[in-house]
């Protein structure tokens, strides 16, 4: 039940509601997966690969500095940076973040999906 809405660079925005959407774009990475299409965003995973699959969750601070690394467009003009890093940092305290140390495998997917519902709050799988 799950759709891949982009491989490598999604669009975070910001809604007048308060809530986050993430879309796909067309900077989609090698694969060249990109579906014009918009979900609400409610956790935020950073993948790393790994021997063993584990998870830990990220406090604001931590969630920021990954999600700011990860962005476009940051060192191009002081506006645009200021911008961005704004918008980065409320999503940062709004959106849980964890590291997902991972194998490719089916109980990595498993582990994101127990983190995403809420019933993992520490390292092990």
């Amino acid at each position: 039940g799950t759709v891949l809405l982009n491989d490598d660079q999604p669009v975070l925005r910001l809604m007048p509601d308060r809530s986050v959407t993430i879309s796909g774009s067309p900077w989609s990475g090698k694969t060249g997966c990109y579906i014009d299409k918009c979900a609400v965003l409610e956790t935020i995973f950073f993948m790393e690969q790994a021997e063993e699959n584990s998870i830990r969750p990220l406090d604001g601070v931590d969630t920021f500095k990954r999600l700011l690394v990860a962005t476009s467009l940051t060192g191009r003009d002081t506006v645009s940076f200021e911008a961005i890093s704004n918008t980065v940092a409320e999503i940062s305290g709004m959106i849980p973040g964890y590291v997902l140390k991972n194998r490719p495998d089916r109980d990595a997917a498993f582990l994101s999906y127990r983190a995403f519902a809420g019933s993992v709050s520490n390292h092990t799988p």
